[in-house]
Protein backbone atom coordinates (compact mmCIF):
# COMPACT_ATOMS: atom_id res chain seq x y z
CA UNK A 1 0.00 0.00 0.00
CA UNK A 2 2.72 2.47 0.66
CA UNK A 3 4.58 1.89 -2.48
CA UNK A 4 1.42 2.85 -4.45
CA UNK A 5 1.16 5.71 -2.21
CA UNK A 6 4.70 6.93 -2.67
CA UNK A 7 3.67 6.52 -6.54
CA UNK A 8 0.55 7.81 -6.37
CA UNK A 9 2.28 10.70 -5.46
CA UNK A 10 4.76 11.01 -7.53
CA UNK A 11 2.66 11.00 -10.41
CA UNK A 12 1.17 13.98 -9.56
CA UNK A 13 4.08 15.63 -8.18
CA UNK A 14 5.88 14.80 -12.18
CA UNK A 15 2.41 16.13 -13.65
CA UNK A 16 2.33 19.47 -11.85
CA UNK A 17 5.72 19.82 -12.13
CA UNK A 18 4.99 18.76 -16.58
CA UNK A 19 2.51 21.98 -16.06
CA UNK A 20 4.62 24.35 -14.28
CA UNK A 21 7.68 24.12 -16.68
CA UNK A 22 5.02 24.24 -19.68
CA UNK A 23 3.49 27.17 -18.09
CA UNK A 24 6.45 29.37 -17.35
CA UNK A 25 6.98 29.76 -20.89
CA UNK A 26 3.53 30.77 -21.62
CA UNK A 27 3.07 33.94 -23.35
CA UNK A 28 -1.03 33.74 -24.55
CA UNK A 29 -2.25 37.81 -24.01
CA UNK A 30 -5.58 36.69 -24.31
CA UNK A 31 -8.43 33.94 -24.78
CA UNK A 32 -11.66 34.36 -27.07
CA UNK A 33 -13.24 32.04 -25.15
CA UNK A 34 -13.21 33.74 -22.15
CA UNK A 35 -13.37 36.97 -24.09
CA UNK A 36 -10.25 38.82 -21.58
CA UNK A 37 -7.13 39.57 -21.26
CA UNK A 38 -4.42 37.07 -19.50
CA UNK A 39 -1.83 38.56 -17.33
CA UNK A 40 1.41 38.33 -18.41
CA UNK A 41 4.44 37.06 -16.07
CA UNK A 42 6.57 39.65 -15.26
CA UNK A 43 10.27 40.25 -16.18
CA UNK A 44 12.45 38.11 -13.16
CA UNK A 45 13.26 40.69 -10.55
CA UNK A 46 14.91 39.21 -7.05
CA UNK A 47 15.03 42.44 -5.88
CA UNK A 48 11.40 42.11 -5.79
CA UNK A 49 10.39 38.56 -4.31
CA UNK A 50 9.25 40.32 -1.23
CA UNK A 51 6.82 42.77 -2.58
CA UNK A 52 3.60 41.64 -2.41
CA UNK A 53 2.32 43.34 -6.06
CA UNK A 54 4.63 41.41 -7.42
CA UNK A 55 4.52 38.37 -6.22
CA UNK A 56 0.35 39.01 -6.97
CA UNK A 57 0.78 39.38 -10.41
CA UNK A 58 3.19 36.33 -11.02
CA UNK A 59 0.29 34.46 -9.01
CA UNK A 60 -2.45 35.53 -11.44
CA UNK A 61 -0.10 35.14 -14.56
CA UNK A 62 0.35 31.49 -13.82
CA UNK A 63 -3.33 31.27 -12.98
CA UNK A 64 -4.11 32.88 -16.46
CA UNK A 65 -1.28 31.02 -18.69
CA UNK A 66 -1.58 27.53 -16.91
CA UNK A 67 -1.04 25.00 -19.67
CA UNK A 68 -4.33 23.35 -20.87
CA UNK A 69 -6.16 25.57 -19.10
CA UNK A 70 -9.51 25.91 -20.68
CA UNK A 71 -9.63 22.24 -20.11
CA UNK A 72 -9.31 22.40 -16.52
CA UNK A 73 -11.73 25.31 -16.60
CA UNK A 74 -14.38 23.04 -18.29
CA UNK A 75 -13.74 20.18 -16.29
CA UNK A 76 -14.19 22.05 -12.58
CA UNK A 77 -17.59 23.52 -13.70
CA UNK A 78 -18.44 20.30 -15.79
CA UNK A 79 -18.02 18.80 -12.32
CA UNK A 80 -19.73 21.31 -10.31
CA UNK A 81 -22.88 22.01 -12.29
CA UNK A 82 -23.40 17.95 -13.97
CA UNK A 83 -21.86 16.12 -11.41
CA UNK A 84 -22.30 17.58 -8.46
CA UNK A 85 -25.73 19.13 -9.45
CA UNK A 86 -25.09 22.53 -8.21
CA UNK A 87 -27.39 25.57 -8.71
CA UNK A 88 -24.71 28.06 -8.12
CA UNK A 89 -21.21 27.86 -9.55
CA UNK A 90 -18.81 30.59 -9.00
CA UNK A 91 -20.62 33.80 -9.34
CA UNK A 92 -23.08 32.66 -11.78
CA UNK A 93 -26.82 30.69 -10.82
CA UNK A 94 -27.88 28.32 -13.11
CA UNK A 95 -31.84 28.61 -13.78
CA UNK A 96 -34.65 26.68 -15.65
CA UNK A 97 -33.76 25.36 -18.50
CA UNK A 98 -30.04 26.32 -17.96
CA UNK A 99 -31.02 30.29 -17.84
CA UNK A 100 -27.80 31.54 -16.33
CA UNK A 101 -27.71 34.96 -13.86
CA UNK A 102 -25.84 36.54 -11.87
CA UNK A 103 -26.07 36.41 -7.75
CA UNK A 104 -28.61 38.07 -6.28
CA UNK A 105 -28.39 41.46 -5.79
CA UNK A 106 -27.36 42.10 -2.63
CA UNK A 107 -28.00 45.84 -0.53
CA UNK A 108 -26.95 46.76 3.04
CA UNK A 109 -30.05 49.12 3.30
CA UNK A 110 -32.88 49.61 1.11
CA UNK A 111 -33.99 53.04 2.65
CA UNK A 112 -30.09 54.41 1.94
CA UNK A 113 -30.73 52.73 -1.51
CA UNK A 114 -33.81 54.84 -2.32
CA UNK A 115 -32.41 57.73 -1.04
CA UNK A 116 -29.40 57.37 -3.35
CA UNK A 117 -31.88 56.72 -6.48
CA UNK A 118 -33.18 60.21 -5.46
CA UNK A 119 -30.01 61.68 -5.29
CA UNK A 120 -29.02 60.10 -8.90
CA UNK A 121 -32.01 61.28 -10.92
CA UNK A 122 -31.56 64.74 -9.29
CA UNK A 123 -27.72 64.17 -10.77
CA UNK A 124 -29.47 63.17 -14.45
CA UNK A 125 -31.89 66.58 -13.96
CA UNK A 126 -28.19 68.89 -13.79
CA UNK A 127 -26.71 66.77 -16.37
CA UNK A 128 -30.11 67.30 -18.70
CA UNK A 129 -30.43 70.54 -17.96
CA UNK A 130 -26.53 71.06 -19.12
CA UNK A 131 -27.16 68.71 -22.15
CA UNK A 132 -29.99 71.59 -23.47
CA UNK A 133 -27.61 74.49 -23.65
CA UNK A 134 -26.11 72.55 -26.69
CA UNK A 135 -29.16 71.63 -27.88
CA UNK A 136 -29.35 67.97 -26.82
CA UNK A 137 -32.34 66.28 -25.22
CA UNK A 138 -31.65 63.41 -23.09
CA UNK A 139 -33.60 60.01 -23.23
CA UNK A 140 -32.61 57.16 -20.58
CA UNK A 141 -33.03 53.68 -20.69
CA UNK A 142 -34.11 51.81 -17.18
CA UNK A 143 -33.31 48.33 -17.95
CA UNK A 144 -33.68 45.80 -15.03
CA UNK A 145 -31.31 42.89 -14.42
CA UNK A 146 -32.48 39.64 -16.24
CA UNK A 147 -33.86 38.41 -13.00
CA UNK A 148 -36.48 40.87 -12.82
CA UNK A 149 -37.44 40.26 -15.56
CA UNK A 150 -37.32 36.40 -15.97
CA UNK A 151 -38.63 35.42 -12.53
CA UNK A 152 -40.32 32.09 -13.89
CA UNK A 153 -36.52 31.16 -14.89
CA UNK A 154 -34.71 31.90 -11.24
CA UNK A 155 -33.95 29.15 -9.03
CA UNK A 156 -36.55 28.48 -6.33
CA UNK A 157 -34.24 30.17 -3.56
CA UNK A 158 -33.43 32.98 -5.44
CA UNK A 159 -35.10 36.01 -3.65
CA UNK A 160 -37.81 38.07 -6.15
CA UNK A 161 -36.91 41.70 -6.04
CA UNK A 162 -39.51 42.96 -8.32
CA UNK A 163 -41.35 45.18 -6.07
CA UNK A 164 -37.87 46.68 -4.62
CA UNK A 165 -37.35 47.42 -8.46
CA UNK A 166 -40.43 48.95 -9.02
CA UNK A 167 -40.50 51.15 -6.26
CA UNK A 168 -37.21 52.47 -7.32
CA UNK A 169 -38.16 53.29 -10.78
CA UNK A 170 -41.24 55.32 -9.35
CA UNK A 171 -38.78 57.17 -7.35
CA UNK A 172 -36.56 57.69 -10.26
CA UNK A 173 -39.89 58.52 -12.56
CA UNK A 174 -40.79 60.91 -9.63
CA UNK A 175 -37.92 63.08 -9.45
CA UNK A 176 -36.97 62.98 -13.01
CA UNK A 177 -37.33 66.18 -14.51
CA UNK A 178 -40.27 66.69 -17.32
CA UNK A 179 -38.11 66.93 -20.01
CA UNK A 180 -36.04 63.62 -20.21
CA UNK A 181 -37.76 61.08 -22.14
CA UNK A 182 -37.50 57.63 -19.72
CA UNK A 183 -38.08 54.12 -21.58
CA UNK A 184 -39.02 51.42 -19.34
CA UNK A 185 -37.39 48.06 -20.58
CA UNK A 186 -39.37 45.98 -18.48
CA UNK A 187 -42.71 47.54 -18.84
CA UNK A 188 -41.89 47.59 -22.38
CA UNK A 189 -41.14 44.10 -22.67
CA UNK A 190 -44.41 42.73 -20.80
CA UNK A 191 -46.54 45.24 -22.68
CA UNK A 192 -45.43 43.34 -26.10
CA UNK A 193 -44.68 39.45 -24.89
CA UNK A 194 -47.83 39.02 -22.40
CA UNK A 195 -47.13 35.38 -22.38
CA UNK A 196 -43.95 35.80 -20.67
CA UNK A 197 -41.72 33.75 -22.80
CA UNK A 198 -38.88 36.12 -22.29
CA UNK A 199 -38.43 36.50 -26.14
CA UNK A 200 -36.33 39.01 -25.67
CA UNK A 201 -33.35 38.03 -23.76
CA UNK A 202 -30.52 35.32 -24.55
CA UNK A 203 -30.19 31.79 -22.78
CA UNK A 204 -26.86 32.73 -21.11
CA UNK A 205 -25.73 36.46 -21.40
CA UNK A 206 -27.25 39.68 -19.46
CA UNK A 207 -27.65 41.33 -22.80
CA UNK A 208 -30.80 41.33 -24.71
CA UNK A 209 -31.27 40.21 -27.96
CA UNK A 210 -32.12 41.42 -31.34
CA UNK A 211 -36.05 41.40 -31.00
CA UNK A 212 -35.04 43.07 -27.86
CA UNK A 213 -32.85 45.46 -29.05
CA UNK A 214 -35.56 46.48 -32.11
CA UNK A 215 -38.10 46.76 -29.74
CA UNK A 216 -35.80 49.26 -27.39
CA UNK A 217 -34.78 51.32 -30.55
CA UNK A 218 -38.64 51.53 -32.04
CA UNK A 219 -39.34 53.41 -28.54
CA UNK A 220 -36.29 55.27 -29.15
CA UNK A 221 -37.41 56.19 -32.95
CA UNK A 222 -40.41 57.25 -31.57
CA UNK A 223 -38.92 59.92 -29.71
CA UNK A 224 -37.38 61.23 -32.27
CA UNK A 225 -39.95 61.76 -34.84
CA UNK A 226 -41.37 63.81 -32.74
CA UNK A 227 -39.65 66.46 -33.98
CA UNK A 228 -37.30 64.75 -36.82
CA UNK A 229 -40.56 62.80 -38.57
CA UNK A 230 -38.67 61.62 -41.59
CA UNK A 231 -36.23 59.64 -39.29
CA UNK A 232 -37.20 56.13 -39.87
CA UNK A 233 -36.05 52.46 -37.96
CA UNK A 234 -34.75 49.44 -40.28
CA UNK A 235 -36.48 46.16 -38.55
CA UNK A 236 -36.19 42.93 -38.25
CA UNK A 237 -37.65 42.15 -41.56
CA UNK A 238 -34.90 44.40 -43.65
CA UNK A 239 -32.07 41.74 -41.72
CA UNK A 240 -30.96 38.03 -42.60
CA UNK A 241 -31.22 36.33 -39.15
CA UNK A 242 -28.26 33.83 -38.36
CA UNK A 243 -28.98 31.57 -35.76
CA UNK A 244 -26.11 29.93 -33.55
CA UNK A 245 -24.76 28.68 -30.50
CA UNK A 246 -24.11 32.19 -28.02
CA UNK A 247 -20.88 32.22 -26.58
CA UNK A 248 -22.77 34.41 -23.50
CA UNK A 249 -20.96 36.43 -20.93
CA UNK A 250 -22.06 34.34 -17.89
CA UNK A 251 -22.19 31.02 -19.85
CA UNK A 252 -18.00 32.03 -20.63
CA UNK A 253 -17.59 32.18 -16.83
CA UNK A 254 -17.81 28.42 -16.07
CA UNK A 255 -16.49 27.28 -19.00
CA UNK A 256 -19.45 27.52 -21.92
CA UNK A 257 -20.68 24.37 -19.99
CA UNK A 258 -24.31 25.59 -19.94
CA UNK A 259 -26.49 24.47 -23.14
CA UNK A 260 -28.60 26.19 -24.91
CA UNK A 261 -30.24 25.94 -28.40
CA UNK A 262 -29.18 28.18 -31.45
CA UNK A 263 -30.43 31.96 -30.64
CA UNK A 264 -31.02 34.94 -33.36
CA UNK A 265 -27.39 36.80 -32.98
CA UNK A 266 -25.88 37.93 -36.16
CA UNK A 267 -27.76 40.66 -38.33
CA UNK A 268 -27.21 40.96 -42.19
CA UNK A 269 -28.60 44.06 -44.18
CA UNK A 270 -31.33 41.97 -46.54
CA UNK A 271 -30.86 44.10 -49.63
CA UNK A 272 -29.58 47.20 -48.66
CA UNK A 273 -26.44 49.06 -46.87
CA UNK A 274 -25.21 52.28 -45.68
CA UNK A 275 -22.34 54.21 -46.30
CA UNK A 276 -20.65 55.39 -43.30
CA UNK A 277 -17.16 56.23 -41.69
CA UNK A 278 -15.88 54.77 -38.37
CA UNK A 279 -13.32 56.24 -35.50
CA UNK A 280 -12.81 53.62 -32.31
CA UNK A 281 -10.76 55.45 -29.58
CA UNK A 282 -9.75 58.44 -31.85
CA UNK A 283 -8.49 55.92 -34.59
CA UNK A 284 -10.15 55.31 -38.07
CA UNK A 285 -10.94 52.06 -38.41
CA UNK A 286 -12.78 49.48 -41.02
CA UNK A 287 -14.64 47.71 -38.95
CA UNK A 288 -18.07 46.55 -39.57
CA UNK A 289 -21.23 47.28 -37.33
CA UNK A 290 -22.53 43.85 -37.86
CA UNK A 291 -20.10 41.16 -36.83
CA UNK A 292 -21.71 38.40 -39.09
CA UNK A 293 -19.31 35.38 -38.33
CA UNK A 294 -19.12 35.36 -34.35
CA UNK A 295 -20.96 33.65 -31.87
CA UNK A 296 -20.59 36.27 -28.83
CA UNK A 297 -22.75 39.44 -28.50
CA UNK A 298 -19.95 41.94 -28.89
CA UNK A 299 -18.70 41.03 -31.41
CA UNK A 300 -21.90 40.77 -33.47
CA UNK A 301 -23.15 44.48 -32.86
CA UNK A 302 -20.26 47.08 -33.22
CA UNK A 303 -17.24 44.19 -33.42
CA UNK A 304 -16.63 44.78 -29.74
CA UNK A 305 -16.55 46.99 -26.59
CA UNK A 306 -15.05 50.78 -27.22
CA UNK A 307 -14.20 53.78 -24.96
CA UNK A 308 -15.49 55.92 -27.83
CA UNK A 309 -16.81 55.13 -31.27
CA UNK A 310 -17.83 57.60 -34.08
CA UNK A 311 -19.79 56.65 -36.92
CA UNK A 312 -20.39 58.93 -39.54
CA UNK A 313 -23.37 58.12 -42.17
CA UNK A 314 -23.37 62.62 -43.38
CA UNK A 315 -27.13 61.53 -44.28
CA UNK A 316 -28.25 64.63 -44.70
CA UNK A 317 -31.75 66.28 -42.78
CA UNK A 318 -31.11 63.19 -40.12
CA UNK A 319 -30.38 63.80 -36.50
CA UNK A 320 -27.52 62.46 -34.74
CA UNK A 321 -27.64 60.69 -31.84
CA UNK A 322 -24.90 59.75 -29.13
CA UNK A 323 -25.19 56.19 -26.77
CA UNK A 324 -23.47 56.60 -23.46
CA UNK A 325 -23.99 53.97 -21.14
CA UNK A 326 -22.28 50.51 -21.42
CA UNK A 327 -22.55 46.96 -23.69
CA UNK A 328 -25.83 47.01 -23.60
CA UNK A 329 -26.15 49.66 -26.28
CA UNK A 330 -24.65 47.99 -28.27
CA UNK A 331 -27.18 46.36 -30.27
CA UNK A 332 -29.13 49.79 -30.65
CA UNK A 333 -25.95 51.50 -31.65
CA UNK A 334 -25.55 49.49 -34.30
CA UNK A 335 -29.54 49.07 -35.34
CA UNK A 336 -29.48 53.05 -35.15
CA UNK A 337 -26.54 53.83 -38.01
CA UNK A 338 -28.61 53.56 -40.75
CA UNK A 339 -31.13 55.75 -39.29
CA UNK A 340 -28.86 59.15 -38.16
CA UNK A 341 -26.63 61.04 -39.45
CA UNK A 342 -24.04 60.62 -37.18
CA UNK A 343 -23.91 57.49 -34.71
CA UNK A 344 -21.61 58.02 -31.53
CA UNK A 345 -21.20 56.07 -28.29
CA UNK A 346 -19.23 56.16 -25.04
CA UNK A 347 -18.47 53.54 -22.36
CA UNK A 348 -16.32 55.81 -20.12
CA UNK A 349 -15.66 52.76 -17.92
CA UNK A 350 -12.53 51.74 -20.74
CA UNK A 351 -12.46 55.36 -21.56
CA UNK A 352 -8.35 56.25 -20.73
CA UNK A 353 -9.64 59.67 -20.70
CA UNK A 354 -11.11 62.12 -17.93
CA UNK A 355 -14.11 62.97 -20.54
CA UNK A 356 -17.36 62.60 -18.86
CA UNK A 357 -20.74 62.56 -21.04
CA UNK A 358 -20.97 66.22 -21.16
CA UNK A 359 -17.87 66.58 -22.44
CA UNK A 360 -18.42 64.47 -25.29
CA UNK A 361 -21.59 66.61 -26.09
CA UNK A 362 -19.98 69.31 -26.15
CA UNK A 363 -17.90 67.77 -28.70
CA UNK A 364 -20.24 66.11 -30.75
CA UNK A 365 -23.56 68.51 -30.38
CA UNK A 366 -26.05 65.53 -30.85
CA UNK A 367 -29.62 66.26 -31.00
CA UNK A 368 -29.94 63.54 -28.86
CA UNK A 369 -27.96 61.37 -25.82
CA UNK A 370 -29.24 57.87 -24.85
CA UNK A 371 -28.10 57.17 -21.01
CA UNK A 372 -28.35 54.12 -19.50
CA UNK A 373 -26.32 52.70 -16.22
CA UNK A 374 -25.67 49.86 -14.55
CA UNK A 375 -28.24 47.35 -15.99
CA UNK A 376 -26.10 44.26 -15.26
CA UNK A 377 -25.53 44.98 -11.70
CA UNK A 378 -27.69 47.81 -10.15
CA UNK A 379 -29.77 49.81 -12.06
CA UNK A 380 -30.43 52.71 -10.23
CA UNK A 381 -27.19 52.96 -8.20
CA UNK A 382 -25.76 56.65 -7.76
CA UNK A 383 -22.20 55.53 -7.84
CA UNK A 384 -23.28 53.61 -11.15
CA UNK A 385 -24.73 56.89 -12.48
CA UNK A 386 -21.52 58.81 -11.78
CA UNK A 387 -19.14 56.01 -13.03
CA UNK A 388 -21.29 55.96 -16.43
CA UNK A 389 -21.48 59.58 -16.68
CA UNK A 390 -17.66 59.77 -16.26
CA UNK A 391 -17.75 61.09 -13.13
CA UNK A 392 -16.70 58.47 -11.21
CA UNK A 393 -13.24 56.59 -11.92
CA UNK A 394 -13.15 54.75 -8.76
CA UNK A 395 -14.73 51.47 -7.36
CA UNK A 396 -18.47 51.20 -7.67
CA UNK A 397 -20.65 50.55 -4.26
CA UNK A 398 -23.88 49.02 -4.05
CA UNK A 399 -24.69 51.28 -0.66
Amino acid sequence: MKQIQIIFCSIIIAFLGIIGVCTLDNKTPSSEDEMRTYTMFPELDYSRMLDVDYLNQIGDAFTDQMEWRWNFVKGYFTLTKDVLKQSTVGDIVIGKDQVLFNKPLEVKSWKKYEKNVKKAAELLNETAAEAAKYGTKMIVIDAPRRDISMPDYTPSYYPDLSEEYEKCLEIQKDTLDDSIEVIDVKQLFEENNPEGDNRYWYYNDHHINCRGGELVLSEIIKIVQKDYPKVQQKTLDDYKIVKRQVYGALNRKIGLTATAPDEELNLIPDGWSIQYERWDDGEKTDKEIFGEDTNTYSLSYMGDNYGETVVKTNQENLPSIYYCGSSFTNILEAMSVPSFKNMYSTDLRFNDTDNTMLDYIKKYQPEYVVFISGQSTATFNYNHVLTHLGLNKGEVDLD
